[in-house]
């Protein structure tokens, strides 16, 4: 994941265009596989809120929030489904900045979310802590931290390292990583594996083969 910086590509313009914000609005910062537009898109479809889904596409940007919030990324989550996947976990002393993305949702997404989630704890993220990467004037940042606007991310309920009975999948990974690559390119993407802690040798190449 080496190469020139590529952060302010014409692809993550396109993919980030301007804020929409609207005091009193719920705004989730997703930081692992929910970086990809397929798999935010997935949760998004169906819900009941006028618009909501093509609302929440549009309004997606990548942001950055600060080390200062006390948070460190690390493999910690142990899903349902037998795997370890990204989780957020308070430590001030160790803590990284995290990027990611925000975006908004309606009452009946932010439901959906909150099940998509399970054994994930909803927890207030203060905006001040949020950097928006792509605005180089500081105009969506300032908007973004003078809104009565409430934004929202996921931490684990429970933090356990991987095992070999729930390993890191490369699966998971790929699309972890797939979401950086189309929103921010090969620095996007690096930036995410260097700011992700607990990478293990429990790791499962459970991708399908090629035939």
């Amino acid at each position: 994941l080496g190469g020139a910086p590529q952060l302010f590509t014409t692809n993550l313009v396109r993919m980030a265009p301007p804020l929409e914000l609207r005091t009193g609005a719920h705004w989730i910062f997703g930081y692992g596989s929910i970086i990809s537009e397929r798999s935010l898109q997935a949760t998004l479809q169906g819900a009941a809120d006028s618009g909501q889904a093509g609302q929440e596409q549009s309004s997606a940007a990548v942001v950055e929030m600060a080390a200062s919030a006390g948070w460190v990324r690390e493999w910690c989550f142990r899903a349902p489904s037998g795997f370890t996947a990204v989780g957020l976990r308070a430590d001030s002393a160790s803590a990284m900045p995290v990027n990611g993305i925000i975006f908004r949702v309606g009452s009946d997404a932010l439901s959906r979310f909150d099940a998509r989630e399970v054994g994930y704890e909803r927890v207030e993220v203060s905006a001040a802590a949020l950097r928006v990467l792509v605005d180089p004037d500081g105009v969506a940042t300032d908007a973004l931290q003078d809104t009565g606007n409430c934004f929202w991310t996921y931490v684990p309920r429970e933090c356990h390292s991987a095992t070999e009975e729930c390993p890191i999948c490369q699966t998971y990974l790929d699309v972890c990583l797939a979401g950086c690559l189309e929103r921010g390119g090969r620095e996007l993407a690096s930036e995410w594996v260097r700011t992700t802690s607990e990478w293990s040798h429990f790791w499962l190449n459970d991708a399908p083969m090629s035939r």
